[in-house]
């Protein structure tokens, strides 16, 4: 299993008012609608050897090194050790243990600066965002034997292992979300909904949403 390749995530496309009809055409059943987080994409697979949860880390393109820094994902990973293998435990209990092989999940790491604060150690993964003054992550897709999950089930599990998910926005019929959005207008919520801090604004502190069928 060490010799799994790597799988970079499709890339999730923002919200572009120009394709408003292409969504509606595409999207004719209920959807839901996250914040899509400024960061880096990363990436944990987990299996199982000789009955020990094995992990391996990567960032969008490649599988990391133990001696990669990369925004501290290692050391938040440590931190949240407990947490990945209630999360590994409910996805190969729901896959059945003797079908199971290995299971991926993809989020983003974020954050390393709020305004004039920054953490010591941390890295500030983008320049414009100010979520928090360290680094963090939050998740918002699972596969299991290369086959997805739907995205309620996955943010479903994500949060009852004590993960965080991109924030959800919006769950229903696309045109009721439409009929009031307006993505020019859209601040990001990362701040006040992760850690009860205001929303500061700068010029592209906001990423946009994405938005997904549900099942």
């Amino acid at each position: 299993m060490t010799d799994t390749p790597h799988t970079p995530y499709k890339s999730l496309e923002s919200f572009r008012p120009a394709l408003i009809d292409t969504y509606l055409q595409t999207y004719i059943y209920d959807v839901v609608v996250q914040e899509k987080i400024h960061g880096s994409n990363i990436v944990i697979l987990g299996y199982m050897s000789n009955g020990t949860w094995e992990f391996k880390l990567g960032s969008r393109k490649k599988w990391l090194n133990p001696s990669d820094t990369f925004n501290n994902f290692h050391t938040i990973f440590k931190n949240h050790l407990d947490k990945f293998i209630r999360l590994f435990d409910s996805i190969k209990d729901k896959v059945g243990q003797d079908t199971f092989t290995n299971a991926i999940v993809y989020g983003e790491i974020f954050g390393g600066k709020y305004g004039q604060e920054k953490t010591k150690g941390s890295f500030a993964t983008q320049r414009e965002p100010n979520y928090c003054p360290y680094n963090d992550i939050a998740f918002f897709d699972i596969y299991y034997d290369n086959k997805s999950l739907p995205i309620l089930e996955s943010i479903d599990m994500f949060q009852k292992a004590g993960l965080k998910v991109a924030p959800v926005i919006y769950q229903g019929p696309l045109m009721s979300f439409l009929k009031d959005f307006n993505v020019d207008s859209f601040k990001s919520v990362v701040s006040k909904e992760f850690y009860g801090l205001d929303h500061i604004d700068t010029p592209k502190s906001t990423e946009g949403i994405t938005i997904r069928t549900i099942g």
